[in-house]
């Protein structure tokens, strides 16, 4: 804050007019007669300079006192709270089955950085059965689509044994599927959509992914449907 006296006559009594620019940017003016200019009215000039500096000082403490109010935090309500992902998947009424043993010099699933690359895996069943068929003659587009969830819960199984949690998912990144048919057919992303459905079912909005669903005349051991995914994980 700033103050500037002014005196507006020369004469032996003499008017002064202080000026204080105040914070707000607004001019106070205050005006005093002072009939000696060597004997000045130190007590107005004492009450008017306290008042002024303890307003200035006074701001701040109350800026700081409303700076340090907190204000509560948003809580999360008990219906939405976070769901684990295997308790999601009981409510579902499915169970996770044994992972697989790879019938081959490769590995399930192998994790570079926070990626996961899980090999393709096969329509096994929670009894071990292997679902066989060409889709289009044997096998419905419907059950082929039925296989494809399955191996989607497969695939969990193979992620589960490698990161140890399923919550660790931060996103399933991209699907790749590839569905043993018929000449002609062309209903291959339906079948796939068994998976990609299953995975945003669990996971929601990090479940969402890239595909490629893709027709072939031939697959290993004759089954239907064979998936492989990437999947990131949380460190």
């Amino acid at each position: 804050m700033a103050f500037i006296f002014v005196p507006l006559s020369e004469t032996t009594s003499m008017s002064m007019q202080m000026h204080a620019r105040h914070p707000d940017n607004v001019t106070l003016r205050f005006g005093s007669s002072i009939s000696n200019p060597y004997q000045p009215d130190h007590g107005r000039l004492y009450i008017f300079f306290r008042s002024m500096f303890s307003r200035t000082i006074r701001r701040p403490a109350l800026v700081a006192r409303h700076n340090a109010i907190s204000f509560p935090q948003s809580t999360t309500i008990a219906g939405s709270q976070k769901i684990h992902t295997e308790a999601k998947l009981t409510e579902m009424g499915l169970k996770l089955p044994p992972p697989g043993v790879p019938k081959g010099n490769f590995a399930m699933a192998v994790k570079s950085g926070k990626m996961i690359y899980l090999s393709g895996h096969l329509p096994t069943d929670a009894n071990g059965q292997l679902l066989t068929g060409k889709v289009g003659a044997e096998v419905s587009p419907e059950e082929a689509q039925g296989a494809a969830k399955l191996i989607a819960l497969n695939l969990l199984s193979s992620l589960k044994k490698e990161v140890g949690d399923l919550d660790r998912v931060k996103r399933i990144v991209k699907l790749v599927g590839f569905v043993n048919c018929v000449d002609g057919f062309s209903q291959q992303p339906m079948v796939v959509n068994g998976a990609s459905d299953f995975f945003v079912q669990v996971f929601g909005d990090k479940g969402v992914h890239a595909r490629s669903a893709v027709g072939t005349n031939a697959l290993p051991l004759n089954i239907p449907v064979e998936i492989e995914a990437i999947v990131e994980v949380e460190d």
